[in-house]
């Protein structure tokens, strides 16, 4: 898939060896972009299917974020642990992109969210209503 390229290479341009995980999610399904190899062996298919509903519950709340702010819409989640960083775009309703790098990539983190962000803008994801 070009798009899954596209997006890949946009993320490791900025961040390189640093990304862990790009993927695109809705509510029934969660498509691996990019996993880095070593985290490939790390999570089982369980673990994976349990950040997927985490993701959709995060990005169903940015409405009522975006409300109580008055500073426009969501456009980035971003979660920070000791060993990595994870940036969600929720996009619409159930589905958006997903992307986790190692915490100590932080300086690139807003460069990161850019790129995300211009590949979406773009057109890199995939129609879902096509899915």
């Amino acid at each position: 898939m070009t798009q899954s390229f596209e997006l890949t290479e946009r993320c490791r341009s900025e961040v390189g060896d640093a990304l862990r995980i790009a993927a695109v999610y809705t509510e029934t399904g969660f498509e691996h972009l990019y996993l880095r190899e070593d985290l490939d062996r790390q999570y089982t298919p369980a673990e994976i299917e349990t950040l997927r509903r985490e993701l959709i519950v995060f990005a169903l709340g940015k409405q009522q974020l975006a409300d109580v702010t008055h500073a426009g819409k969501v456009r980035q989640i971003i979660c920070e642990m000791d060993d990595a960083i994870a940036l969600q775009f929720p996009v619409a309703g159930h589905f958006g992109v997903f992307v986790s790098i190692e915490a100590s990539a932080r300086d690139s983190l807003f460069d990161l969210g850019d790129a995300v962000e211009a590949w979406i803008e773009q057109g890199g994801l995939p129609t879902w209503e096509d899915s």
